[in-house]
């Protein structure tokens, strides 16, 4: 009898590591899957022999973006598995950085059905890893978009908090459902988005943590999601320059 209690347990032990592998195996999958598309795509391209120098020059510089983008998402699924993000941080324009993450996410033929309301000082400036940084913003827009699949406004504001900077990211899609609230930064928790599986905001807040910062949701349960992300200011600011 001992025998095979021990026996079921080792199984179900098996199941639940088996489990884990295949979530986070899901998890690397859905999200290289942009850049390899964009690899891909710019190969088929760069065959036609009716294209000029400067496009193929475009389409390889579009390979070796995403590649590296691949390679950084590696590096962070590694990173957050240890526990230890190697940042490197200098001065960066806070509006640049979202406007990146933007042109990424938000973009026509991504999200022709959304709204983009900005309001971000062009004098606010952050010390943050940018590649890290670009990341979590990424991932929250990403969020927002998936979560206004007939379209809508995402609203994007800053403030300074001491030496922090405080930017908060609204949507008006459905918000998060209240038994995933408390366990929302978790890796693997999806809040029902096709091919979600919850290790971006698990990621984007380590991140956000290992930069001295935090990442928190802010909207209560009837209300359209609403993040507020802390990262640190320029050293020195406090001037706006």
């Amino acid at each position: 009898m001992r025998q095979s209690i021990k026996e079921g347990q080792t199984v179900l032990l098996k199941s639940e590591r088996l489990a884990t592998v295949g979530q986070m195996a899901s998890g690397i999958i859905h999200d290289l899957r942009s850049p390899l598309a964009a690899i891909s795509n710019a190969a088929e391209l760069i065959a036609r022999e009716e294209l000029s120098s400067s496009q193929r020059q475009i389409l390889a510089e579009s390979q070796l973006g995403a590649s590296k983008r691949m390679e950084t998402m590696l590096g962070e699924i590694l990173e957050y598995s240890r526990g230890d993000y190697r940042l490197t941080r200098s001065r960066h324009q806070l509006i640049s950085l979202i406007d990146s993450a933007l042109q990424e996410c938000v973009n026509p033929s991504r999200a022709p059905l959304v709204t983009v309301i900005s309001e971000i000082s062009p004098e606010l400036f952050v010390q943050v890893d940018y590649e890290r940084a670009r990341r979590i913003f990424e991932n929250l827009l990403g969020n927002s978009v998936q979560a206004m699949p007939q379209g809508g406004t995402i609203t994007i504001k800053a403030q300074k908090a001491g030496n922090r900077v405080q930017i908060l990211i609204a949507d008006t899609g459905s918000g998060i459902p209240a038994q995933l609230r408390n366990r929302l930064f978790e890796p693997y928790v999806s809040q029902g988005k096709q091919g979600g599986t919850g290790l971006g905001l698990a990621i984007a807040r380590s991140i956000a943590v290992a930069h001295g910062g935090s990442l928190t949701l802010v909207s209560s349960d009837d209300q359209p999601a609403e993040f507020c992300l802390e990262l640190p200011l320029e050293s020195g600011e406090g001037n706006g320059k």
